[in-house]
């Protein structure tokens, strides 16, 4: 996903933000909802999707301070806002949630300095007074893939008499990663015909790849649905095989008092 935000660390940005930087001590000290909002006004200039925490009669249903979506890869990136005055007290556990739901984190702040406890995956967001928003790290997630090879998959189900493929055992394990992305972006950007209904009036739908997968996943539930519609197709191909007898048996009835009544003509006439 592509954040319309300014990289301190390209030349061309870099002198822009030490000079915002040197500067910030001067600055007035934000709160959450201010820097959010100057988040919010920079993310709605472009195609990205975003919702904020929000609470529904009591209940907490997105816990996270922002969430910025991309429609076209299902992507979702969560950042954790803390004002000058807030503490970091929170945050290791608000951290947990995020590295459960997000693909990107990002840790954003206005004067407040990064805690140095901070994991190396989360994201660095600084913003300025008058708006200007800058990454100073940027988020990325490791692949849990990486910390294990093919050959030793590959050796492990040689050793238990499988002929599995490595490879297509990662693509199918990638590929429900990719349906839990799909089930996270609907739980934040779909929009429910009601409560507890299981319907959506816009939702984004998974692929025909991912509902084969699934579909082959409950194998024993669809061959139990293929075998009830067989049994009655044989109901109804039993019936249809008696209506044709029944049919046949009447027709040959009906032709046989036809010729009988030709017969009796015939003979009227002579």
């Amino acid at each position: 996903m592509k954040l319309p935000f300014k990289e301190n660390y390209f030349e061309e940005s870099k002198e822009r933000y030490d000079l915002l930087r040197n500067n910030l001590k001067n600055e007035s000290d934000l709160n959450g909802k201010q820097i959010r909002d100057i988040l919010i006004k920079e993310i709605s200039l472009t195609k990205l999707k975003f919702t904020q925490e929000k609470n529904v009669r009591g209940i907490n249903e997105n816990p996270f301070d922002l969430i910025v979506g991309e429609e076209e890869k299902l992507e979702l990136y969560g950042f954790e806002i803390k004002g000058d005055t807030d503490t970091f007290n929170r945050l290791p556990n608000q951290l947990r949630a995020y590295f459960f739901t997000f693909e990107g984190i990002y840790l954003v702040l206005h004067k407040k300095e990064k805690p140095e406890w901070l994991p190396h995956q989360v994201g660095i967001i600084r913003v300025f007074e008058n708006g200007e928003i800058f990454k100073e790290h940027i988020s990325y997630i490791e692949d849990p893939f990486n910390i294990s090879t093919d050959y030793e998959w590959d050796s492990l189900f040689k050793s238990n008499d499988l002929g599995i493929n490595s490879k297509k055992i990662r693509d199918v394990l990638k590929l429900l990663g990719e349906i839990r992305k799909n089930i996270l972006f609907n739980r934040f950007f779909a929009v429910t015909e009601g409560y507890n209904t299981h319907r959506f009036s816009k939702f984004y739908p998974l692929t025909e790849k991912q509902k084969t997968l699934l579909i082959g996943f409950d194998i024993p539930y669809h061959y139990s649905l293929l075998l009830k519609d067989t049994s009655a197709l044989e109901k109804k191909f039993d019936l249809l095989k008696r209506l044709c007898s029944i049919g046949q048996k009447g027709l040959k009835e009906y032709e046989g008092e036809d010729d009988e009544k030709d017969d009796w003509i015939d003979d009227d006439e002579e």
